[in-house]
C-alpha cells in the first residue's frame, strides 16, 4: 500500500508495489495560507502502517520547528528502512525531517537549507531573554539530528548554524557536506507536473532572501516553465499565495520573484540589483512604463512567454477588485493567527466573524479588545516559524563578541555577577578568542573593506586608528567601547551600595532646580447647622523640597603603545575601578548629607535643617540602640502628621541605620526573642523584635548617633535622581581622535538630596 499525504487531502491511495509513500509538500505546521503537512495528520496516516520501506518524498521551504521535529520522530519511531527524497527543496526544518532518512537521495537540481530556528516575539526585556534560550534549545535540538546523519558532533553542528545565517547548498554540496547520500539525474517533467513540484521552491526562495544566485539560479528555469504553461491558459497546481496582510511583513523578499521572471525572460540581472530596479529591467524589456501595476506587467510577461507581443496598457490603471467581507476579516485577523495558531478562542472569535453581521470596525474592535487581555508573549509564541525576523545584524554581532573577549581577557570576570557569569559562558565559539589586538584591528579593518595584506603589526594598528581619527567608517573605536562600557558595569557591580535600601530612586530632566512636593491635606469634616449651611473647608499648602542634578567623571584613553605592545591590562583596571568609583560617588554623596549642618542633616524647603525641634524627629533622650530607645523612636516617628496637621500618619519604621560599631547590637536587639537589656531573671518578651527589615551599619557614619527609617517607598527622606532615568555609568567618545589613541569621557549624572523629615528618627547616641 502506498500512502500520500497531501494539504487538506490527507487519505491513502491505493498503488501498486508493496512500500508506503509519504509525500511532504508544502509549510510544516498548520497554516492559513496554502499548502502544509502537520505532525498530526502524519501521525494519523502512518499509525498501523505494514510496509518495511517507506519512501518520504520532500518539497518544502520549512515551517513549525515543532511539528517538524514530531514528524522526525514518528518517521524514526517506525522502526522500518526509510528513504528520503528531495525533489525540489529541504529549506530550515523541512531539512532536519530529511535526517530521518537511512538513505537521503536529492535530485540534482534542487537545493537543501540549514539555519538556526528564529521566530517573532512580543514581550517584556525578560520575556525576551527567556525565549532566546528557548530557541537556543531548539537549535541544539535541530543539531543533534544533523550530526546523526552526518557523523559530525552535535556541537560542530551547532557551530555550523551559530552564525545566524541561512546556508544554502546544491544537491552536489549538500552530499558533500553529508547531507545527503546520493544525488539523482534531473527528472524531464511535463510543465504541469513542474510547476507543482518546484512551486514549493519558488515559495521557499522568496520567504528566505538570503539565498546565493547561484542556488537560486537552479529554479529559475521552472519559473520560466510555470509562466509559459499560465500563458497557454493551463495554470500550474501551486500553494495559495498569501494576503496581502500576509506577505507585508517582508516586501523585500519579492526581489527573487522579479529575479525568476527576469531570467525567465532571458535578461541578466547584476547581483546586487533591488526589487526596483529588477522590476524596471523587466518593465523596459516589455516596453512598458515602470509605473504600471504589477497585474499589467505578470499580464504581459505571460504573453511573453506564450509569444505574444505585449499590448501598451492604457494610461489608467484598472482598479483592482473589492476585497470580500471574508478577505478582509482574514487580513484582520492573520497576525494574531500567525502568533497564536492553537487559541481556540480566537479561532472562535475568528468564525463569529465570519459568520455575524458587525461591520468591520467593530470585529476590529473586538480583535483588539481579546489581544489586550490575552497578550502575545514570547511563550505564547513558542516555536513556530512566523513572518518576521529579529536580532542583532552581524556588525553588532562582531562588536558585542570582541567587547566580551576583551573584557574576559582581562581578568575582570573572575570578580563575579550575573554580567561576569554571561561573558564567561560566552567564551565558547567566540570567534576573537586567541587573538591579539592587532588581530582585531585586522579583522575590522577588512571587514570595512580594506586591504590589509603586506601590513605589519604596527602598521595595522596605526590604520584602525586612523580610520577612526578621520571619521572612516571604523568598529574598532567602538570595540573598545564595547568592551569599556562592560567594565565599568562590572566595577560598579563589585560594589556593595547602601543608598540603595533606604534612599528613594528618581529621575530628573536636566541640571536644574527639580521640586519634589507634598500635598497639603484637607481639614476634617464639621457639623452643618440648624440652617443647613456647610463650613468652608481649607487646604494647606503643599510643602516644596527640591533636588538639583550635576555630572561627575574622568577621561580614559587607550594609547597607540598599549596596542602595538598587547597590552591592555592597565587599561582594564583603570576602567574597572573607574566603575567602582562612579558606583561609590553616589554613596559618599549620600552619606555627606547627614554631616550637613553640624551633623543635623540638609536644610529642607522651610529652611530648617532635617533633623530639627520643630519636626518632632529626634529622639528626646539619647541612648544606645535598646528596646527601649527603639520604642521611643517608634512612638515618635508614629505620630507625624500630614502637612496641615490635620491627621496622623502612623509612618512605621523599616530599617536601622547607623555605624560599623553599633550594628551588631541593633541586630541583636531587631532579632532576640527576649529583652536583651532586663536586668532580672524573668524573661521579657522584645517588643520590637522584628521591626526592621534590614539593617544597615556602614563605616560611612561614625561616632554614636544612629537613625530609625520608614521605607523608602512608603515615607522617603533621601532621594538620588539620575539624569533622564539611565542609572548606569555613561561613556561619550570624544570627538577628535589622534593617532597617538583613542580617549573617552566617563560621565555619572545624578542628584542627591533630602526630600522629607517625617520617615526619619534620629537618636544622638550614648555619649563616651
Amino acid at each position: 500500500m502506498k500512502l500520500k499525504i497531501q494539504a487538506r487531502t490527507l487519505r491513502p491511495k491505493a498503488a501498486g508495489g508493496p512500500d508506503g509513500e509519504l509525500l511532504i509538500y508544502g509549510d510544516i505546521g498548520e497554516t492559513w495560507w496554502g499548502t502544509y503537512v502537520d505532525a498530526n495528520s502524519v501521525n494519523e496516516q502512518l499509525t498501523g502502517l505494514s510496509a518495511t520501506h517507506l519512501l518520504v518524498r520532500i518539497n518544502s521551504g520549512g515551517g513549525s520547528v515543532t511539528d517538524g521535529i514530531a514528524i522526525l520522530n514518528i518517521i524514526r519511531g517506525l522502526g522500518i528502512r526509510v528513504t528520503v527524497r528531495i525533489e525540489g527543496i529541504a529549506a530550515s526544518i523541512a531539512s532536519v525531517i530529511a535526517m530521518a532518512g537511512d538513505t537521503v537521495q536529492a535530485y540534482a537540481n534542487t537545493t537543501f537549507m540549514v539555519h538556526l530556528p528564529w521566530s517573532l516575539v512580543a514581550g517584556n526585556a525578560v520575556e525576551l531573554r527567556e525565549f532566546a534560550d528557548v530557541l537556543d534549545t531548539f537549535g541544539e535540538s535541530i543539531a543533534q539530528s544533523y550530526a546523526r546523519k552526518t557523523g559530525r558532533t552535535a556541537d560542530e553542528e551547532l557551530a555550523r548554524i551559530s552564525d545566524g545565517k541561512d546556508h544554502w547548498y546544491s544537491a552536489t554540496q549538500a552530499r558533500d557536506e553529508g547531507y545527503v547520500d546520493e544525488v539523482l539525474d534531473e527528472l524531464e517533467l511535463a510543465d504541469d507536473d513542474a510547476s507543482a513540484q518546484f512551486a514549493p521552491a519558488i515559495e521557499a526562495m522568496t520567504r528566505y532572501r538570503t539565498a546565493p544566485q547561484a542556488i537560486a539560479a537552479s529554479v529559475h528555469p521552472h519559473v520560466a516553465r510555470a509562466l509559459r504553461t499560465a500563458a497557454a491558459g493551463t495554470a500550474p497546481t501551486a500553494p495559495a499565495q498569501p494576503t496581502p496582510a500576509a506577505s507585508a511583513a517582508h516586501p523585500e523578499e519579492c526581489n527573487m520573484k522579479w529575479t525568476a521572471i527576469a531570467q525567465a525572460l532571458g535578461l541578466t540581472v547584476k547581483a546586487d540589483a533591488t526589487e526596483t530596479q529588477v522590476r524596471e529591467q523587466v518593465c523596459q524589456h516589455l516596453k512598458l512604463d515602470a509605473s504600471v501595476g504589477d497585474d499589467a506587467v505578470m499580464a504581459a510577461v505571460l504573453k511573453a512567454q506564450a509569444g505574444v507581443a505585449p499590448a501598451q496598457p492604457a494610461p489608467a490603471e484598472p482598479q483592482p477588485a473589492e476585497p470580500t467581507r471574508a478577505e478582509q476579516i482574514n487580513q484582520i485577523f492573520a497576525f494574531a493567527a500567525e502568533a497564536r495558531p492553537d487559541d481556540a478562542q480566537l479561532t472562535q472569535l475568528r468564525a463569529a466573524a465570519h459568520i455575524g453581521n458587525e461591520d468591520l470596525a467593530t470585529v476590529r474592535t473586538q480583535l483588539l479588545a481579546y489581544m489586550e487581555q490575552h497578550p502575545v508573549s514570547a511563550s505564547s509564541v513558542g516555536g513556530r516559524y512566523v513572518a518576521a525576523e529579529a536580532g542583532e545584524d552581524e556588525r553588532d554581532k562582531r562588536i558585542n563578541a570582541a567587547g566580551d573577549y576583551l573584557v574576559h581577557r582581562s581578568g575582570v570576570t573572575s570578580h563575579g555577577g550575573e554580567e561576569a557569569k554571561r561573558i564567561r559562558q560566552a567564551m565558547n565559539g567566540n570567534p576573537f578568542r586567541g587573538h591579539s589586538y592587532s588581530d582585531i584591528a585586522r579583522s575590522v579593518l577588512e571587514d570595512n573593506g580594506i586591504n590589509c595584506r603586506g601590513m605589519g603589526r604596527i602598521e595595522v594598528v596605526e590604520a584602525a586608528i586612523r580610520a577612526a581619527a578621520t571619521h572612516t567608517t571604523s568598529d574598532f573605536p567602538h570595540i573598545f567601547e564595547n568592551a569599556l562600557h562592560k567594565t565599568l558595569v562590572l566595577g560598579g557591580q563589585a560594589v556593595n551600595p547602601t543608598w540603595r535600601r533606604f534612599c528613594r530612586t528618581g529621575s530628573i530632566a536636566d541640571f536644574r532646580e527639580h521640586p519634589r512636593y507634598r500635598a497639603g491635606s484637607f481639614s476634617s469634616l464639621e457639623a452643618v447647622n440648624e440652617a443647613g449651611e456647610y463650613p468652608h473647608g481649607t487646604i494647606a499648602d503643599a510643602e516644596r523640597e527640591s533636588i538639583t542634578g550635576r555630572s561627575k567623571g574622568k577621561r580614559l584613553s587607550i594609547t597607540r603603545d598599549m596596542l602595538i605592545n598587547d597590552d591592555m591590562g592597565v587599561f582594564s583596571n583603570i576602567a574597572f575601578l573607574l566603575g567602582q568609583a562612579a558606583e561609590r560617588s553616589i554613596e559618599i554623596d549620600v552619606y555627606a548629607l547627614f554631616a550637613l549642618n553640624s551633623g543635623n542633616g540638609p536644610t529642607l524647603g522651610d529652611g530648617k535643617a532635617m533633623f530639627h525641634a520643630d519636626h518632632n524627629n529626634i529622639a528626646a533622650v539619647a541612648a544606645a540602640p535598646s528596646v527601649e530607645a527603639i520604642e521611643a523612636a517608634r512612638v515618635l516617628m508614629g505620630n507625624q502628621q500630614d502637612v496641615g496637621g490635620n491627621d496622623f500618619l502612623d509612618i512605621r519604621p523599616d530599617l536601622w541605620l547607623g555605624p560599623l560599631s553599633l550594628g551588631g547590637t541593633a541586630r541583636v536587639v531587631n532579632n532576640s526573642e527576649y529583652d536583651p537589656d532586663a536586668t532580672n531573671k524573668l524573661q521579657r518578651v522584645n517588643k520590637v523584635r522584628g521591626l526592621f527589615s534590614d539593617v544597615v551599619d556602614t563605616p560611612r557614619l561614625t561616632g554614636t548617633p544612629w537613625y530609625m527609617l520608614a521605607s523608602p517607598a512608603i515615607e522617603p527622606v533621601f532621594e538620588v535622581a539620575f539624569l533622564d532615568g539611565i542609572e548606569e555609568t555613561q561613556l561619550a567618545m570624544e570627538e577628535k581622535f589622534s593617532t597617538a589613541g583613542m580617549e573617552w569621557r566617563v560621565i555619572r549624572d545624578y542628584a542627591v538630596g533630602g526630600v522629607g523629615y517625617r520617615g526619619i528618627v534620629k537618636n544622638a547616641g550614648a555619649s563616651s
